[in-house]
């Protein structure tokens, strides 16, 4: 928090948190870490009185300064790691490990996400429904790999740009800390239309390349290269309703993508193209709601 006079607001909440010792009876607390003094309030919610509904949480609160600004914490612990990183330069804007992804940043965005994964992942997972728990559980050395991941939205004369860039952490030690190792490749795609379904990751069936299948809200779908080309776009009838997925219909070796909308199956290609007897139409009574397929036999696959 940043105040007009930081020595006279430190000075006013000493005094209070001096008071409310007093009258608790209490021991006045402060504490010198690292050449910074902490101190504490016995009040509850006391950030909530300055700072609004924001600022819940707080049973007891700590605080100190750093430069111009007062902080707060609801545990101790945390300031003095504050305090520790402020002094041995660990922090956003001095770190030697996201420097790279702040260089990457564009000037402008309306949103922007910042995830390290490794200390990320336990809270993303527990998020996850058992399908991807599934996929995670599986390629969890690849995911925490990638470190640390930046997104950025900005809109500008009526579209949508997004950038998303990872960094690698060059270890294979799952849960270790990170260093970086440099930047995987990113890229930047304008869309006429604001997109309407996350990015799906599907095998070309060709290399083994990961490339994108994504969906606007003008229900085009789009086919993106590794290095952010659009192969192709089409549309897919209606907004997408289940994950895309690649299927063998021909046991050829060529993966094709199956999809479902209110009403109907579709299958198409990797260049984009209907597969022949699709799309399978739905009566106009019926409505599709999920999708699921099973390999039952070693040349079949069963819809549902």
């Amino acid at each position: 928090m940043q105040t007009q006079s930081l020595s006279k607001a430190v000075y006013q909440l000493n005094q209070l948190s001096q008071e409310i010792d007093r009258q608790a009876r209490q021991v006045h607390f402060s504490e010198q870490y690292e050449g910074q003094q902490i101190y504490r309030i016995r009040l509850a919610e006391f950030p909530q009185y300055l700072l609004g509904d924001l600022a819940k949480g707080f049973s007891v609160s700590y605080y100190t300064t750093l430069g111009k600004y007062i902080v707060f914490a609801n545990d101790i612990s945390l300031l003095r790691n504050l305090i520790r990183d402020v002094k041995y330069r660990e922090v956003w804007g001095k770190s030697s490990i996201n420097r790279g992804l702040l260089s990457q940043m564009p000037p402008e965005a309306n949103l922007r996400l910042f995830l390290d994964i490794n200390r990320f992942w336990n809270t993303l997972y527990q998020g996850l429904d058992e399908k991807w728990q599934g996929i995670f559980s599986q390629y969890e050395t690849e995911f925490r790999h990638l470190g640390y991941l930046t997104a950025h939205l900005h809109h500008q004369n009526g579209r949508f740009h997004t950038s998303i860039f990872s960094q690698s952490t060059g270890t294979d030690a799952v849960g270790s800390r990170p260093e970086p190792a440099g930047n995987l490749p990113g890229y930047e795609l304008d869309f006429p239309q604001p997109l309407y379904t996350a990015p799906y990751l599907v095998k070309n069936h060709n290399d083994n390349s990961q490339e994108v299948l994504v969906q606007d809200f003008s229900n085009d779908l789009y086919l993106i290269s590794p290095d952010g080309k659009a192969l192709w776009h089409r549309s897919a009838g209606a907004p997408i309703l289940s994950d895309p997925v690649q299927i063998d219909i021909y046991h050829n070796d060529k993966l094709q993508y199956l999809f479902i909308t209110t009403d109907r199956i579709s299958l198409i290609d990797r260049l984009g193209r209907d597969v022949p007897g699709f799309p399978i139409f739905i009566p106009e009574a019926e409505h599709l709601q999920s999708l699921a397929v099973f390999a039952l036999a070693k040349k079949t696959n069963t819809i549902l």
